[in-house]
């Protein structure tokens, strides 16, 4: 059962972060970055913790895990800040300093009793303070090239992303209920994300990454108050695809608005 388990682990976690980073390749950091915001790490940890501790810690971790959100904001805000360092070793302190950054601000989050409805209000505002100040300053540069996917490239991206994925896991099931929820936020696949497209690209592309990042929190706050009801009526297994196609939906909705919005501005503009 537990080789099942951390092979499930492996492959889960290795796919989506694997896939993410051929989707900024292929279709842009725009999506790629939209998309790093939903629910795909969250979907594997309380799935597996779900079966394998039950349902009530993972419910009772939900307000911190809303308000744990304001953490990866907190996180991508000191990656793209210590990214601008003019450090030749600048792609090894930002992941350092932006994780230290994360947990100091879970550290304090844990001390503060949530509910759904305070945590929602604490982390739409830091969301919509993130989007503005990074649409401000961040432009959405594409991938004019693409590296070519051997074995090894493929290996690392998977291993990499692993790591992160694992060990969140592994965490959460030995740490109190607010703890659970705050790990939630931890970007366990953001930050792989950002590592593989720094790494191969440039820091802007990883910038740009980041810029789109606070559009997919919403679907990911979408799927975890949508827990606390699909869980107790539908189980683990089923429950989470009901809470998944709820935060699907927003996704969905998301390109139309877009081009709605995009359609306005043009038609002002003239």
């Amino acid at each position: 059962m537990f080789d099942t388990l951390l092979l499930a682990k492996i492959l889960s976690s290795g796919g989506i972060v694997l896939g993410l980073s051929l989707l900024a390749e292929r279709v842009g950091p725009r999506v790629a970055g939209v998309l790093s915001g939903a629910p795909l790490g969250v979907v594997m940890v309380f799935f597996f913790l779900g079966h394998e501790i039950g349902t009530d810690t993972i419910i009772a971790s939900i307000p911190h895990a809303i308000a744990g959100l304001t953490g990866t904001l907190v996180f991508v805000y000191a990656y793209y800040r210590t990214s601008l360092w003019p450090f030749r070793f600048g792609i090894l302190i930002s992941p350092i300093v932006s994780v230290a950054a994360f947990f100091g601000v879970a550290l304090v989050l844990s001390r503060i009793s949530f509910t759904h409805a305070s945590a929602l209000v604490f982390t739409a505002g830091a969301s919509i303070t993130a989007g503005l100040f990074f649409r401000s300053r961040i432009d959405n540069l594409r991938i004019s090239w693409r590296v070519r996917m051997t074995p090894l490239v493929i290996g690392f991206r998977v291993g990499l992303s692993t790591v992160f994925v694992v060990s969140a896991i592994s965490l959460a099931k030995i740490l109190g209920s607010a703890w659970t929820g705050l790990l939630i936020g931890f970007p366990m696949t953001l930050l792989p994300l950002l590592l593989i497209v720094h790494m191969t690209y440039s820091r802007e592309h990883a910038h740009a990454l980041i810029r789109n990042f606070p559009i997919g929190i919403v679907g990911l706050i979408i799927y975890l108050l949508s827990l606390p009801f699909t869980f107790p009526a539908f189980g683990v297994t089923l429950g989470t695809v009901a809470s998944l196609s709820a935060s699907c939906l927003y996704f969905l909705v998301l390109p139309l608005v877009w081009r709605i919005a995009g359609g306005v501005k043009s038609d002002v503009s003239d």
